[in-house]
């Protein structure tokens, strides 16, 4: 529409979809044939981007040379007025001084060569021409033509305008007349700072006067001409990079808001559309297959070809290019971060509102994916070599990276406990209670499917039988042939193993031989640990006679003493006889008087006999 808003059809109806997939076919085979062209000329594009910057530069300087010859000195005000158009009326720098250089040198006539009124003028005049352009749909160079017409008196195109005035000079002064009626200033017709006055005052009245402006802020189309200009400005040095990155910005946020108004009825439409989406997929998909295998010999050289055309651009413009890449950079980060919140709130909307919706098609999506499930196991268990090959392989590439990155992520792991640990404390009364419910609700299911699981037992356990019966075979089958294979190893190893055996014990021997320096082991004992030994045992007694000799002496000092405390003892021995036949000695013992105490045990002179032969005992068991 003229007012700048979109309005975007999103019905779908089963015929037109199903037409439209079978066109889609043919586009892909045509598009796909068509890869080398479309690629070398996005190569050629990204050439021409250098030549395109050139080619704006100088036009830049003709337009600034022409700007200055005819504003004088107020082209400074007229130049940045060119600057700033990219957002006033959607236009380049470029293109703003262009057309003002069109119609200034009758506009500075009509202001009496006044240069400063002339840039005012100027801009307003390409002002209204964009906003005529936005608001009444009318092409921009048509509107362009009229202006130019009545710099030169020419009034022809003047329903170009689409205000409600034809094109003749009577109209032209009738549109005058509404405008003085307005504010009640009189208009010359032959003054062409008066005409474009009255334009002017007769689109405010309109609501004209503004839209680029707004539209620059707000529309999608706006933003993205601004956007253009922008970047125009800054190709060839008139325009920064910020410049560019704000309105790009600007219209990113626009192109968003109108997907949210549009994304509900978009997303409807798909899902209303998903059965004859899918049937076009499949219809599409292995046509699209052939044609990438087909052609991807020629893909792969187209791309090989855009890389290094871009390498090329890259590092003859590497210097101009980095320091705008991190200006870029540093304004996108700065805008992610100023919308972070907003990007976090909305990220956790959409994952809320995903998970209600999965929560709300479990009932439906079960049954497909035990399907689903059941097909990929039969799929895997076919394709078992393969898996368990690239299993290996791939395990033998996470270990190597683990292993490079364990320093990492031993240092890490404190932070990682610490976080799941308060995350765990935190959510465990949540936890606590979904565990609960999921417990309930697994309960109860198991209790609907028990008359459903007693009745498939008897097929479960025949299959498993069946299963059992096959595997028993091919595992006995399999242990013969292990235990032949190993039975087999061993008998052609077996005179290897011999030779190494007997080698082994050869060298063993060897090397004993070697080590004590002889032929026979029973010399060497003899000539050298035997006699070593008994010498050894010399050496060690005479080391040790002398305090063998003072063991001995105190010995017999002891003995001796005992037995000198002993004779006198016995000596002493007081034997008197009474009438009862009691003999008492005289530490207070009585023996009866019966007993031969002079018997030959308990003599004096044996027991010094005891004493000595103890003496000798002792004497030359030392």
């Amino acid at each position: 529409m003229s007012d700048g808003s979109v309005t975007i059809d999103t019905k779908l109806n089963d015929d037109g979809f199903k037409s439209g997939l079978g066109k889609l076919g043919s586009i892909a085979s045509k598009g796909l044939k068509g890869a080398t062209v479309a690629i070398g000329s996005i190569a050629t594009a990204l050439t021409g981007v250098s030549i395109a910057a050139t080619s704006s530069y100088a036009d830049l300087e003709q337009n600034v040379g022409g700007v200055e010859t005819l504003f004088k000195g107020s082209a400074e005000k007229v130049i940045k007025n060119a600057e700033n158009a990219y957002k006033t009326a959607g236009m380049d720098a470029n293109n703003y001084m262009a057309t003002v250089t069109s119609f200034s040198a009758s506009l500075l006539q009509s202001l009496g060569g006044d240069t400063e009124k002339a840039a005012e003028s100027a801009d307003m005049a390409i002002i209204d021409m964009s906003d005529n352009a936005n608001k009444m749909g009318t092409a921009m160079q048509d509107i362009q033509n009229a202006y130019q017409g009545f710099a030169k008196q020419n009034y022809t195109m003047l329903d170009n305008l689409k205000l409600g005035y034809g094109g003749t000079k009577t109209e032209m002064e009738r549109l005058l007349s509404d405008a003085q009626k307005i504010t009640g200033v009189k208009y010359d017709i032959s003054n062409l700072n008066d005409v474009y006055t009255a334009i002017h005052v007769i689109q405010g009245e309109l609501g004209i006067t503004g839209t680029t402006a707004k539209e620059a802020a707000s529309t999608i189309s706006g933003s993205v001409n601004s956007m253009k200009s922008a970047f125009d400005n800054f190709l060839n040095g008139s325009g920064t990079i910020e410049q560019f990155v704000e309105t790009g910005i600007t219209a990113t946020k626009n192109i968003m808001n109108a997907v949210e108004k549009l994304l509900p009825n978009i997303v409807q439409s798909i899902a209303n559309a998903t059965p004859q989406i899918l049937e076009g997929i499949n219809q599409i998909f292995p046509q699209a297959i052939d044609l990438l295998t087909t052609n991807a010999p020629i893909i792969i050289s187209s791309i090989s070809q855009i890389l290094n055309t871009l390498l090329q651009v890259i590092l003859e413009y590497a210097p101009q290019l980095i320091p705008i890449a991190i200006q870029l950079i540093q304004s996108f980060i700065s805008g992610i971060v100023s919308m972070l919140p907003k990007i976090l709130e909305a990220g956790i909307i959409l994952l809320t509102e995903l998970i209600n919706g999965i929560v709300q098609m479990i009932p439906d999506l079960i049954p497909t994916a035990v399907d689903c499930i059941i097909k990929l196991v039969e799929t895997l268990l076919d394709n078992i070599d393969m898996l368990i090959d690239a299993g290996i392989q791939l395990l033998i590439a996470l270990a190597e990276g683990l292993i490079e990155a364990l320093p990492r992520l031993i240092e890490k792991i404190p932070v990682i406990i610490d976080k799941l640990v308060n995350a765990i404390i935190n959510n465990l009364p949540k936890i606590l209670q979904m565990g609960i419910t999921i417990i309930v609700k697994l309960a109860e299911g198991l209790i609907k499917a028990i008359p459903s699981l007693l009745a498939a037992i008897p097929q479960i356990v025949g299959t498993i039988l069946e299963g059992l019966g096959q595997l028993i075979g091919k595992v006995f089958e399999i242990g013969k042939n292990i235990v032949k294979g190993i039975w087999d190893g061993i008998s052609n190893m077996a005179s290897w193993l011999w030779n190494k055996i007997t080698g082994w014990c050869k060298g063993i021997v060897d090397g004993i031989k070697g080590f004590f320096g002889i032929h026979s082991p029973s010399k060497l004992f003899r000539d050298e640990i035997g006699e070593n030994l008994g010498l050894g045992i010399g050496e060690g007694f005479k080391d040790s006679l002398s305090s063998v000799y003072r063991d001995m002496k105190q010995a017999v000092d002891s003995q001796n003493a005992k037995l000198t405390s002993n004779l006198s003892t016995k000596a002493t021995l007081q034997v008197t006889k009474d009438q009862a036949g009691t003999v008492t000695n005289n530490n207070g013992h009585t023996i009866n008087n019966t007993q031969n105490f002079y018997s030959k045990e308990s003599t004096p002179y044996e027991e010094q006999k005891q004493a000595e032969l103890q003496l000798r005992r002792l004497m030359y068991g030392l």
